[in-house]
């Protein structure tokens, strides 16, 4: 009897073996299918979403569906049994069913194998589990037991590895997808040395960083929908994705930020380093202030182009917005603020020259205040006569301090002035 017992259990382990052979075959085979997959489906990003919102479905909700309607077909559900099932499980309609069954028929020939071979060593590992019950039931046989455990335990593998080979095929299927449209957006073929070296530069940080191929993939799409050539993003991606990393913020916003700031303040045509001086100024001020790289990006696209224009560069007018911040000032408001201090400090500053002559009340108000803590033009410009930054913020911050009560003082001299200047800010 003690033989018969460990025969049966050395055939129910050589079958599971055997399955587990078969399984990892099909895993081989399906890994080369993986992106042929996405072509097979065909559907971007915004077309999964707008079929999603057609159904009535999240895309987290469509897209485990349709996994679980592959899951059932392959273990040799019928299609009506795979909806009674979902149906129970998930409350999907019959309408919604038959959407997502024919996005779940998209699958190619790699994937149809791997399907059966994995359907085959489920059926037989549940085959193998009922007859070690049987068998395990007739004849009181605890190793018998202990075989049925074994199995499910590879069951319960099978669909663990099932998941990672879903995963994966996934993001292979969402960086195959982002390449062809940024090829397709910027014109080059599969053999361009420009798109040869973003493809490279997109696996590299799927692999180093957090961020998925897919997702890398995608940002580069944004940035070259934003107007950044093939190489201009290939140079761009290290840093923007270092910079989301750092500050915790949205991949593509931050690709975003640092394009509308290098456009703004120049810096995007020297190359990597460029790229990178930008992302380490908002990296910078957003993680040593009370703001954020997304609220700094609304500061900037308020202010900006004046910003620069009164000679101001992309560091000084990150630091402006620091001190905002301190006041509890930040985002849009933050650039409205600045963008009211240098229109009226700029007349203000001809007025320290002594050129009152034009000048606005507000402006003649706000030069004598100046004037009083003993500030002159030469603290506000540079040896040619132009608004220096560094120079602008520092007298400000002295001025202020010179101020027994800065808000109070400013407001008994010239109530109307303090309104105006948009230096509230400045000295809360």
């Amino acid at each position: 009897m003690t033989t018969f017992r460990n025969e049966f259990v050395n055939e129910g382990l050589d079958a599971t073996l055997a399955g587990l052979r078969r399984y990892q075959a099909a895993v081989e085979e399906t890994a080369s299918g993986a992106v042929a997959l996405s072509r097979a489906t065909g559907l971007t990003t915004n077309a999964a979403k707008e079929f999603a919102n057609s159904i009535g479905l999240t895309s987290k909700e469509a897209a485990a569906s349709i996994k679980a309607i592959r899951d059932l077909t392959a273990a040799g559900n019928s299609s009506e049994k795979a909806f009674q099932l979902l149906s129970k499980q998930s409350g999907l309609s019959k309408k919604q069913f038959e959407a997502l069954a024919k996005e779940a028929s998209r699958v190619p020939p790699a994937l149809d194998d791997f399907a059966g071979a994995a359907g085959r060593a489920g059926r037989d590992a549940q085959g193998l589990s009922v007859g070690t019950i049987a068998a395990g039931t007739a004849l009181g046989n605890l190793a018998a037991a202990g075989a049925t455990k074994a199995v499910e335990a590879v069951g319960a593998a099978f669909g663990v590895v099932r998941d990672q080979i879903g995963a994966s095929i996934n993001e292979f299927a969402e960086l195959d997808q982002s390449l062809t449209t940024f090829r397709a957006l910027t014109g080059l073929g599969d053999a361009s040395a420009d798109f040869r070296a973003v493809e490279e530069e997109v696996k590299r940080l799927g692999a180093t960083t957090t961020f998925t191929s897919g997702q890398v993939g995608e940002l580069a799409v944004s940035l070259s929908r934003g107007g950044l050539s093939a190489q201009q993003v290939n140079q761009s991606l290290d840093a923007v994705s270092k910079a989301a990393l750092a500050s915790s913020t949205d991949l593509a916003q931050t690709g975003e930020i640092i394009t509308q700031v290098g456009n703004t303040f120049g810096g995007l045509d020297d190359g990597a380093e460029g790229f990178t001086r930008i992302a380490d100024i908002l990296v910078t001020a957003a993680n040593n202030s009370a703001t954020t790289v997304s609220e700094l990006g609304e500061a900037f696209k308020a202010v900006g182009p004046l910003a620069a224009q009164a000679g101001l560069d992309a560091e000084e007018t990150a630091r402006f917005f620091a001190l905002f911040a301190s006041a509890g000032v930040t985002g849009a408001e933050a650039g409205t603020a600045l963008r009211g201090t240098l229109n009226r400090l700029v007349p203000a500053i001809e007025g320290l020259k002594g050129n009152v002559e034009n000048l606005s009340p507000s402006a003649k108000n706000l030069a004598g205040i100046l004037g009083s803590v003993g500030l002159s033009a030469e603290d506000f410009t540079d040896a040619a006569g132009e608004l220096d930054g560094n120079k602008i913020l520092g007298s400000l911050t002295d001025a202020i301090s010179r101020l027994e009560s800065p808000t109070e003082k400013l407001r008994s001299q010239s109530p109307a002035s303090v309104t105006n200047l948009a230096l509230k800010p400045l000295v809360c």
